[in-house]
């Protein structure tokens, strides 16, 4: 995922723990766990 990827999608779905799910299901953990 690029990083200005990255960026837009923290600043559209601002509860982190939707971040973390959004992550998840898209099999990328390491971002998910380096939101955390």
């Amino acid at each position: 995922m690029d990083t200005n990827d990255f960026v837009s999608l923290s600043i559209c779905t601002k509860p982190r723990l939707r971040i973390g799910l959004v992550f998840d299901a898209s099999g990328d953990y390491s971002v998910a766990k380096w939101l955390s």
